[in-house]
């Protein structure tokens, strides 16, 4: 397999837990997915999610094969993560972690779009 690009939305970020799994792989952009996506918080992880309207903020890197298989594991693709393609805000696709609405029954529904801002305040609140 040669290189691919994956896009990661939760803790696998810049400045989250699990970065420094990514140390190997090169940061191309800040971007977004097309409408279609949420984002779920699980057991303390990000899960994204296929939905009816949403769009999610995340970051595109360029790894290679071996840290690929390194992150499946991370992820427990095939049993808790499915891996498959996303399509970005410029109509690219990259792979990326998801997980089934009946896998997140349940789960808190993160607000907005971006998990780095899943606790700041969506608007003023009135008395």
């Amino acid at each position: 397999m040669k290189n691919l690009q994956l896009f990661v939305y939760g803790t696998l970020m810049r400045g989250e837990v699990e970065h420094p799994v990514l140390r190997e792989a090169t940061f191309i952009k800040e971007t977004t997915t097309v409408d279609g996506y949420r984002l779920v918080e699980s057991n303390g992880r990000a899960a994204l999610i296929t939905a009816t309207h949403g769009v999610v903020e995340g970051e595109l890197y360029q790894l290679g094969a071996e840290l690929l298989r390194q992150l499946d594991v991370l992820r427990e693709a095939g049993r808790l993560y499915s891996r498959q393609a996303v399509t970005l805000h410029d109509g690219q696709q990259a792979q990326a972690y998801l997980m089934s609405e009946d896998q997140v029954r349940g789960k808190r529904r993160v607000q907005g779009s971006s998990w780095k801002r899943r606790f700041a305040p969506l608007g003023r609140t009135t008395r």
